[in-house]
């Protein structure tokens, strides 16, 4: 990855039935009441072949403007974004979501940034992930994250759909996901930083998809 400037928008997170952390979880409360993450099944049931679910996108809408996930046996991956769901089938090729899909697993909150800051950064998107988190105030709550910026490359995987009866284990297929890779392209990374007492719930300590 060469230099290049990054927008980063951080916004702290709790669950409803979250527990330890380093404030008060009223004091959390108080704070920010609607900054809440809300989940549509977990990854777990992602991992053992669980790919279908019965949310359509247009009620996902109503639990957030910001987020990821797929839908039903893996047609397309979702990316939900200032309000806009969208799908991206595996050609790449990005496309506002029909509001009757389905989807077997969603993350989604209402986005408002916490914290904005502006990188210049030379390297990996590993390397990025390792800045990003020794930014967070605390690795016991999970954050929404949004990385604007033009990469130099990048390469990203996608999802090839699976039959309503086939429930082969997600890491399995990941193996023989397709992706696609590009130069010197604009895009916004959406996603998550999870702890990692909560990975069944989602990817740790990162999860992203890119549009």
């Amino acid at each position: 990855m060469k230099k290049t400037i990054f927008n980063l928008s951080l916004l702290a997170l709790f669950f409803s039935f979250s527990g330890n952390t380093q404030q008060h979880p009223d004091k959390i409360r108080k704070k920010s009441k609607d900054d809440r993450i809300w989940y549509y099944s977990m990854i777990d049931a992602m991992r053992r072949g669980i790919y279908e679910g019965a949310h359509t996108v247009k009620e996902l809408k109503a639990h957030g403007d910001f987020g990821l996930g797929t839908f039903n046996h893996l047609n397309g991956e979702l990316v939900a974004l200032d309000g806009i769901i969208y799908r991206i089938p595996p050609s790449g090729k990005v496309e506002v979501a029909s509001e009757n899909l389905k989807s077997p697993f969603t993350s989604l909150t209402f986005f408002n940034a916490d914290d904005v800051k502006t990188l210049s950064f030379t390297g990996s998107f590993e390397e990025l992930q390792d800045k990003v988190q020794a930014l967070l105030t605390t690795q016991n709550l999970p954050y929404a994250i949004k990385i604007e910026g033009t990469w130099a490359e990048i390469t990203v995987g996608g999802a090839d759909p699976v039959s309503p009866e086939d429930t082969t284990e997600l890491a399995i297929l990941m193996k023989v996901r397709p992706q696609y890779k590009a130069k010197n392209i604009k895009g916004t990374m959406v996603g998550y930083f999870t702890p990692s007492l909560l990975s069944n719930v989602d990817l740790s300590p990162f999860h992203f998809h890119f549009i």
